[in-house]
């Protein structure tokens, strides 16, 4: 059914871009159909207009299919340059923060080290010698 539709949608699209549509086929069709008179002569553009239309959408398809392939190559050799100017970008960033963030995780684990000493060294501390007293009368 989304072929159907898809293809109904093509037809339109091709319509719009033609002037033809469908309704002035079925319009000499009638007319052949209602005046004998004429329709040797409506018959023939009746086939010529078919003939056009189809060679019309056929030869759209094959735009639409080289356009398409423009597009792909284009974004393929986008996506090249894009993926360099990003492998460039973190080699230069790279370049530029690396020894900072040396730096910083140096200072981060001396101060990690100093927390522990300083957690272990209350653990090992006295006792407060005012005793738990001192904390109840501070709070009141």
């Amino acid at each position: 059914m989304s072929d159907l539709f898809a293809a109904w949608r093509e037809i339109a699209h091709i319509s719009e871009i033609t002037g033809l549509s469908v309704g002035a086929i079925a319009a000499l069709i009638a007319a052949a159909y209602l005046d004998p008179t004429i329709r040797k002569f409506a018959i023939r553009v009746i086939i010529l207009l078919v003939i056009g239309y189809v060679s019309g959408i056929y030869l759209y398809h094959l735009g639409a299919k080289d356009k398409q392939a423009q597009w792909d190559e284009a974004n393929a050799a986008a996506e090249k340059i894009a993926q360099a100017h990003d492998e460039a970008l973190g080699a230069s960033i790279k370049a530029t923060y690396m020894g900072q963030l040396a730096a910083l995780q140096k200072q981060s684990d001396e101060n990690q080290q100093q927390v522990s000493e300083y957690e272990r060294t209350l653990k090992s501390a006295a006792p407060c010698v005012l005793g738990a007293g001192a904390l109840q009368l501070r709070h009141h």
